[in-house]
């Protein structure tokens, strides 16, 4: 996608402050960081069993036909002990989604069954870029398709780039926005490795 439309789309999720710290190195690339916390109250030792490893998640986000991972990334929780994801993705020229809540819950379950990082206690954040569709995915309208979020919500509208932004909260001690369904959907966490569906994107037909 043209340099000004990806530094655009960057601007719009995360504000220009932080956009410039990232747009250098966002291109073609996915990061992610964790560090041990030494902390009872956060989740970061996962019983034997489900999940697999932060870069096997990634590699498996990178092998959906016509999506770009560009961003995977999560971090040491915060002062109030929280910490989310962020998936970053753009959807490849000649590309269209094709059935949006089947891909945003193989995203979701994908990132749950990440075990050697600290459990999700926040939010599991998905931005997308779309210039290649004539109707730009929206990534909200998936979610609340799938019932990942409230029904009576309102998303912020695709912009003009081709971005849209939303996520689904699984913090377990909060009783709304929609968490403890999603913790309920998605079980103990790590979750399964969920396998890929297919038909979640197609070739434009020209």
């Amino acid at each position: 996608m043209p340099p000004l439309n990806r530094r655009r789309a960057i601007q719009l999720g995360l504000g220009t402050g932080a956009a410039a710290l990232l747009s250098a190195g966002l291109a073609g690339c996915w990061a992610g960081q964790s560090e041990p916390v030494n902390d009872p109250r956060i989740t970061s030792d996962p019983p034997p069993g489900n999940g697999q490893s932060f870069d096997s998640a990634a590699e498996a986000v990178k092998s959906i036909p016509g999506l770009e991972l560009t961003r995977f990334s999560t971090a040491p929780p915060n002062i109030k002990r929280n910490t989310g994801y962020s998936v970053h993705l753009t959807i490849t020229a000649g590309y269209e989604v094709a059935d949006g809540p089947a891909l945003v819950e193989y995203l979701l379950r994908t990132v749950w069954s990440v075990r050697d990082r600290h459990m999700p206690n926040s939010t599991i954040d998905f931005s997308f870029v779309d210039l290649s569709s004539p109707k730009p995915f929206d990534v909200f309208k998936a979610l609340k398709a799938g019932k990942w979020v409230p029904a009576e919500k309102n998303g912020i509208e695709v912009t003009e780039d081709g971005y849209s932004h939303s996520g689904a909260w699984v913090d377990p001690d909060m009783d709304n926005r929609m968490s403890p369904s999603n913790l309920r959907r998605l079980g103990p966490w790590p979750g399964p490795v969920p396998t890929q569906p297919s038909g979640m994107l197609r070739k434009i037909r020209s």
